[in-house]
């Protein structure tokens, strides 16, 4: 009897804890509708060069995690680097989840790009993101990390000659 006592409570026990691996989001409709609204000035921004409008959806504390690259940490380093980065042709997201807690949320999606860079060249990519924003006092919601994966193989390397 003991042994059955001790596997039922076990089972609770595993019950109760994988309820806690998903616990149900208490943003509002109005907090994914001001989500999407950073997300779309992100984009619209972006697309037009506008890095000064791009840059007022990012937290002061802003870190951007590109692929293959050093962090940018911080809403001014951001803003300089997109300055110097080239020009975007086609820029376009899509947002598969939105859900959050208290002052917090994640975004994730996938995206799509192309333009021409710095130095004259182009490029093309695609690939999926994950942002973490925070509400502030005033109800907006800003990028406080964002972090992108190119879906696009890396070029080949050459050997040494």
């Amino acid at each position: 009897m003991g042994r059955c006592l001790g596997f039922a409570l076990a089972l609770t026990a595993v019950a109760s804890l994988s309820a806690c691996h998903a616990p149900p989001s208490d943003i509002t409709e109005a907090d994914v509708a001001a989500i999407r609204a950073a997300i779309d000035t992100y984009v619209s921004a972006a697309l037009a060069g506008d890095w000064e409008k791009w840059g007022t959806v990012l937290a002061p504390d802003y870190i951007q995690m590109p692929p293959g690259q050093p962090s940018v940490v911080g809403r001014e380093a951001a803003v300089a680097s997109q300055k110097t980065s080239g020009k975007l042709s086609s820029f376009t997201v899509a947002v598969d989840e939105i859900a959050g807690q208290g002052n917090l949320a994640y975004a994730r999606g996938t995206y799509a790009e192309a333009g021409t860079l710095a130095d004259g060249s182009s490029f093309s990519d695609h690939g999926k993101w994950l942002q973490i924003l925070r509400r502030q006092p005033d109800g907006t919601w800003l990028y406080t990390r964002l972090l992108w994966h190119s879906d696009v193989p890396p070029a080949a390397s050459q050997p040494p000659k």
